[in-house]
This record gives C-alpha cells, sequence and structure tokens, in this order.
C-alpha cells in the first residue's frame, strides 16, 4: 500500500487540510513539515488552528482530514494516534515572588499580570475558559505573535505567562532571563493525539501524511 500511496504522489497533486491546538502548531509541526513537503512536493497543506474541542468537531462532521488535539477533550468514535506530550507551565521573570516556587495551581497564577499570544490562539482561549471555571479573569498586559516573543518580554520583567515547555526551554537557551515553573493542574500536562474519523477513509495523500506523522513520532 506504501508503495501505491508514494505512486499517487509522485504523479498527482493534492491537499491535506490539517487542524492543531496552538502547542501543535508552534511547538511539534515546524519540525516535521518541512521534511514531509519537500518528500511530497505535489501534497499541500492548508493548517488553521483551533481549540482542541472545535477540532474535533470539525474532524467529526468530515470538513478537515486530520486534527492534532489534546487528550483533555472528549474525541467520540474519532480514530486517535498518540503523538507527543504536551506539559504547560508558568514562566516568571527572575527575582519575581514565584521565582522560587517548583510548581504552582493555575488559580494562584491567574492573580499576575500575564503576557500572551494574540487573542485568536487556541491556548489563550483554553485559558480564559480555565480562568472563568475559577470564576476569575486574565489580566492581558500585551498579546504578541509568537511563543519567542511571549518568553523574551517575560524574561524583560513585563509579566507572567503560560507556554508549552519546550518553547520555555528554548527561550531559556537563547538567554532569556526567565524561570520556569510547572503548572500542578491535571489539564496542563496533555498528550496529544492525532485525529481522524477513519483511517481506511482517508483520500491517499492524507493517509501519506498520517502515515508520514507517524513515522516520526515512532522513530
Amino acid at each position: 500500500m506504501r508503495g501505491e500511496l508514494f505512486e499517487f504522489a509522485d504523479g498527482l497533486r493534492g491537499r491535506v487540510r490539517l487542524l492543531t491546538n496552538t502547542a501543535g502548531l508552534y511547538e511539534f509541526l515546524p519540525a516535521m513539515l518541512a521534511d514531509y513537503l519537500l518528500t511530497y512536493p505535489k501534497i499541500d497543506l492548508e493548517i488553521a488552528e483551533r481549540p482542541s474541542q472545535d477540532i474535533v468537531q470539525a474532524i467529526s462532521s468530515g470538513d478537515f482530514d486530520a486534527g492534532l488535539v489534546a487528550d483533555i477533550v472528549p474525541t467520540g468514535q474519532l480514530k486517535r494516534l498518540p503523538c507527543f506530550v504536551d506539559q504547560l507551565v508558568l514562566i516568571v521573570p527572575a527575582q519575581h515572588l514565584f521565582s522560587d516556587l517548583k510548581e504552582i495551581e493555575f488559580a494562584r497564577a491567574v492573580t499576575q499580570d500575564f503576557v500572551g499570544l494574540m487573542g485568536d490562539s487556541a491556548l489563550m482561549e483554553h485559558l480564559e475558559w480555565q480562568a472563568s471555571r475559577l470564576t476569575k479573569s486574565i489580566h492581558w498586559r500585551v498579546q504578541l505573535g509568537t511563543f519567542e516573543a511571549v518568553c523574551d518580554l517575560v524574561g524583560s520583567g513585563v509579566g507572567v505567562a503560560v507556554v508549552p515547555e519546550r518553547a520555555a526551554v528554548k527561550a531559556r537557551a537563547r538567554g532569556s532571563d526567565l524561570v520556569v515553573v510547572r503548572l500542578s493542574d491535571s489539564w496542563a500536562r496533555r498528550q496529544l493525539l492525532l485525529c481522524v474519523r477513519d483511517l481506511d477513509e482517508l483520500s491517499k495523500h492524507a493517509r501519506l501524511f498520517v502515515d508520514h506523522m507517524m513515522s516520526k513520532v515512532e522513530a
């Protein structure tokens, strides 16, 4: 079957429609996309960012081929393929009152001024929802376009932020002066799942994408 798929990819142009949450878009997919697009030059990717619960609905209705979601949301009858572990952390400036902590509950962290991604980010929507469950609101001092910019501004002392642990580690490696505090809430540690309606119903180019992605995860 893989031989047939490769022959198809080599001869016909196709498009894969993919939805992903924020962590998948910024922290996990970029490392995989270049290899995939170079391997299959006639297959294009259409990628959109959505909250995980919206992704499940879109995949279930057949509007998109596949979606990368957090395991904290019900996925119904979708086929689930475990991919990555995404740990959310609180980053704070050095000398912040939380900087000596190893972990913290979001309910305590939300009392601080926050730096975040732009308002249409799936992660920011998720954090707003978690705050609302606590009958609290997040005070956003500023919202930026990338995790890199968010981390650098936190390191400068502007506020705190919730980001994937991978983004925080990369920021510290770049020299950002920030401290990483693990969020203790159960929803802060997520398994990212690649979800499809049915593997056998996927188009050949969509199945190529799923097989390629899972081969990289397994490697």
